[in-house]
C-alpha cells in the first residue's frame, strides 16, 4: 500500500505488502525492509528455507546477512524443526590483498549427553611473494553422523591439510601436513601425515633434446604415540625420442630412484634402504595416417619394452601409498602401475597396444584402442582382481564416439583370457540447448586387497531440461545393481522469472550407516529477484503493484 525510498540509507520500506504466486496470494507482512535497486550487499534478513525431513521433521531455516565491510561479511542462520532443538549455523568470508579466508560452522546443545554437538570448517589461501602460496584446509566434528543427518557432506572420511607451495619455472615444490579423520566404525590406525616434503627441478637440453627432472620427497606418518615413520627418496628420470624418416618413433625413458626408511616396530627403530632402484623403459611406434577430403583416420601400434630388477627389500617394506592399481588406457604404458614409491613394479614386461582414431569434418568422430602386458615372468606383486597379474594381463579395451558434439560416449572394459568381463566403466552424455542428460555404468570384481568383498555395480544418471522460459527441472539417482536397491536421488524444480526464483527439491537418501543414515527430505526456498536488481529506466518493473 506505500512504499517510502530512504535515499541516504539506500532502503525500500514496504507497508502491509503481500506476495502473490501465479496470481495467488502466498505471503502477507504489515512491513517489509529491502534494499534499494542496485545494492548488492546489504545487513538484514535473507529469504527463509522451508524443509520437511524424516530425521528433523518440519522446520525453517531463517539466515541473517551481516556486510561488515568491503571484504568481509558474515550469515548466521538459525534452523529449528520440530524433532530438533535450535541450531545456529554461521559462514564467515574475508577477502585479503593477498588471498581470502572461508569460516563455517554449526552447533547444536544436546540436552540429553549435556554436550553441544557440531562442526567447522576454515580454509583459505595466502600469496607469499610472486611465486609462493600457502593453502590451509580443515574440518572438525563432534560425532560421524553429523554432517550427514543435517545434510552437509555425504562423505565417510575428512581430510585437514596444510600446504606452501613454491612454483617456479623449472621447479615445483611443496611442504604440507595432512590430517585424515575417518567417520567409519572399523576404520584401522590413525595418522598424521607430517613432515611431507616434495621438490621436482626439471631441465630441457636443447641441443640432445633430452628432458631430465630430478626428485626429493620426504614422508613421515606419525601415530597417536607420536612415533613416526620416515621415508626419504632421491631419484633422477631422463626421456629422449627420435623420429625416423620411415615413420618409425622411438623413445627412450630411465628413473633410478633410492630411498631410506625408518620404521618403529615394538619400541624398536630399524633402517632399511633401497640404495639403487632402476627402471629402464624404451617405446617404438608407427603412426599411420590417412587424409580424405573430410576424414583422418589414424593406426597407432605401439610397444614398450620395461625393466626393472627386482629388489628383495620390497617385500619388507609395508605398503603404505600403493593400495589400489588400476590398469586402464592412461597407465598402460606406464614405467610404474603403483600409484606411489613403496612398490616398484619389477621385472621384465611387454606393454603393447593399438590405437584407431577416426576425425571427420563431419557429426562422426571415434576411436578404439586395444592393449595388453606381458612378462617374462609371472608376477605376484598384484591381486588377481587387478588385471595384472600372472604372465599376461587383462585385455583392455577402450572406446569414445563423439557426434555432432550432441553425444558422448567413452567406454573401458578389462577382459580375461577367457574374454569374460573383469571390470567395466561407461559413460553417456547428450546435450542439447535445453536439456542435458548424463549416465554411467561402473562394474568391479569383488578384490579383498581393495576392502572390496562383494562385486560392485552401479547405475547413475542425472537429467536437466528446461521446460520453458520460466521452468527449470533435474533429476539425479544413484542405484546398486547388485543389491537392486537406490543409494540416493534427488528431484528438482526451479521457476525463475523478473520477480523471484523458486527452488523446491526432494531429496531421498536409502543408506542405512552411523555416518549417512536414511532420510527423505523436502526443501524449498525462494528469493526475490526484482526488488534487488537495478533495472533500466524505460523499462517498467512487472514485479510490483501498487494500490
Amino acid at each position: 500500500e506505500n512504499i517510502v525510498h530512504d535515499e541516504k540509507a539506500q532502503q525500500l520500506h514496504f507497508k502491509n505488502a503481500r506476495m502473490e504466486f501465479l496470481g495467488l496470494p502466498v505471503f502477507y507482512t504489515p512491513y517489509l525492509r529491502v534494499p534499494e535497486p542496485g545494492v548488492k550487499r546489504a545487513t538484514g534478513l535473507l529469504t527463509p528455507k522451508i524443509l520437511t525431513s524424516n530425521l528433523l521433521g518440519v522446520g525453517i531455516k531463517q539466515p541473517f546477512y551481516i556486510n561488515l565491510n568491503r571484504t568481509s561479511d558474515i550469515t548466521l542462520s538459525i534452523l529449528k524443526t520440530t524433532k530438533t532443538k535450535f541450531l545456529v549455523e554461521t559462514d564467515y568470508r574475508k577477502i585479503f590483498s593477498n588471498g581470502n579466508l572461508f569460516f563455517s560452522g554449526a552447533a547444536k546443545p544436546d540436552s540429553e549427553k549435556n554436550i553441544i554437538e557440531g562442526y567447522f570448517q576454515l580454509s583459505g589461501n595466502a600469496r607469499i611473494l610472486d611465486n609462493s602460496s600457502l593453502n590451509y584446509n580443515t574440518t572438525a566434528v563432534s560425532n560421524s553422523g553429523f554432517l550427514g543427518k543435517y545434510g552437509y557432506r555425504n562423505t565417510d572420511r575428512l581430510t585437514s591439510s596444510v600446504e606452501l607451495t613454491k612454483q617456479m619455472r623449472h621447479s615445483f615444490s611443496k611442504a604440507s601436513t595432512t590430517y585424515f579423520t575417518s567417520l567409519r566404525d572399523n576404520e584401522q590406525e590413525k595418522y598424521v601425515i607430517v613432515p611431507k616434503f616434495y621438490t621436482r627441478h626439471f631441465n630441457h637440453y636443447k641441443n640432445l633434446n633430452i628432458f631430465s627432472g630430478t626428485e626429493i620427497s620426504l614422508v613421515g606418518l606419525t601415530k597417536k604415540n607420536f612415533e613416526t615413520d620416515l621415508r626419504v627418496n632421491a631419484s633422477f628420470d631422463a626421456e629422449k625420442a627420435w623420429k625416423i624418416n620411415t615413420g618409425l618413433r622411438i623413445k627412450g625413458s630411465t628413473k633410478i630412484s633410492s630411498s631410506l626408511y625408518r620404521i618403529n616396530e615394538n619400541n624398536t627403530k630399524k633402517n632399511l634402504y633401497k640404495y639403487f632402484d632402476p627402471t629402464f623403459g624404451i617405446e617404438l611406434s608407427l603412426p599411420l595416417y590417412k587424409s580424405l577430403k573430410k576424414r583422418l583416420e589414424t593406426i597407432k601400434p605401439t610397444l614398450q619394452l620395461v625393466y626393472n630388477p627386482a629388489i628383495k627389500l620390497n617385500d619388507k617394506i609395508s605398503n603404505s601409498d600403493s593400495q589400489q592399481v588400476k590398469l586402464d588406457q592412461s597407465s598402460l604404458f606406464s614405467l610404474n602401475r603403483f600409484s606411489g614409491l613403496d612398490k616398484q613394479e619389477s621385472g621384465l614386461r611387454l606393454n603393447s597396444g593399438v590405437e584407431y582414431s577416426v576425425e571427420n569434418n563431419g557429426p562422426f568422430s571415434y576411436n578404439l584402442a586395444l592393449g595388453q602386458v606381458f612378462r617374462g615372468n609371472p608376477s605376484e606383486q598384484f591381486s588377481k582382481e587387478s588385471g595384472l597379474s600372472g604372465i599376461k594381463s587383462d585385455i583392455l579395451i577402450s572406446g569414445k564416439l563423439d557426434y555432432n558434439s550432441l553425444i558422448s560416449i567413452h567406454g573401458e572394459q578389462l577382459y580375461d583370457q577367457k574374454l569374460t568381463l573383469r571390470h567395466a566403466e561407461t559413460t553417456f552424455h547428450y546435450r542439447q540447448p535445453k536439456s542435458t542428460i548424463s549416465s554411467g555404468l561402473i562394474f568391479f570384481e569383488a578384490d579383498l586387497t581393495e576392502n572390496r568383498p562383494t562385486d560392485l555395480t552401479e547405475f547413475t544418471l542425472g537429467i536437466q531440461s528446461t521446460l520453458n522460459r520460466n521452468w527449470l527441472s533435474s533429476l539425479d539417482l544413484r542405484r546398486n545393481l547388485n543389491e537392486h536397491e537406490n543409494i540416493n536421488a534427488l528431484l528438482k524444480f526451479s521457476y525463475e522469472n523478473e520477480c523471484a526464483k523458486i527452488n523446491l527439491s526432494f531429496k531421498k537418501r536409502f543408506t542405512e550407516t552411523d555416518t549417512l543414515p536414511a532420510d527423505t527430505s523436502v526443501e524449498l526456498t525462494f528469493d526475490l529477484n526484482g526488488l534487488g536488481e537495478k533495472r533500466a529506466s524505460f523499462r517498467k518493473s512487472n514485479c510490483l503493484i501498487y494500490n
